[in-house]
């Protein structure tokens, strides 16, 4: 029995250790892939402040969008929709270490439904995909989006 509570202790203790390793010393292209799934999941949740910290404060899009009047704009597509549903389909990540950048390529399927009556009857339903491309650079250990486009 004794033996028993050794080997348990010292399986949770390597199993810890493997789990503190690799977060720690992840490579950025892990790291990159865990910030999009929890920018993915913020957005689900309608969680703006929390989406916030994920860009950068250079952030500057195709649309003209900076990142204070993006704050706006996701604020007005969460009052018109409601369920908000992403799936990631394909995920392609390219780091310039040097530089200090990324290219993250994603293939997205959405889904929801129209809150606004303007709308109604024209869900936000799609399983093709989308394609996006987000520029990302590194601030710190972190990675931040700088760049947002949908294809």
């Amino acid at each position: 029995m004794k033996g028993l509570r050794w080997t348990l202790v010292i399986a949770v203790a390597v199993l810890l250790a493997f789990l503190g390793y690799s977060f720690f010393f992840a490579s950025d292209e892990t790291r990159i892939a865990r910030t999009i799934e929890k920018g993915r999941r913020a957005f689900e949740k309608e969680q703006l402040l929390r989406m916030l910290s994920f860009i950068s404060s250079d952030y500057r899009d195709e649309y003209g969008y900076e990142k204070s009047s993006l704050l706006g704009s996701m604020r007005t597509f969460f009052s018109e929709h409601n369920d908000i549903q992403v799936k990631i389909l394909k995920m392609e990540i390219t780091v310039t270490p040097e530089d200090g950048v990324a290219v993250v390529n994603l293939l997205l399927a959405f889904g929801g439904d129209v809150v606004d009556e303007r709308f109604q009857g024209r869900a936000l339903h799609q399983e093709e995909g989308t394609s996006v491309r987000i520029d990302m650079k590194k601030e710190g250990r972190a990675w931040r989006v700088v760049r947002f486009s949908m294809r």
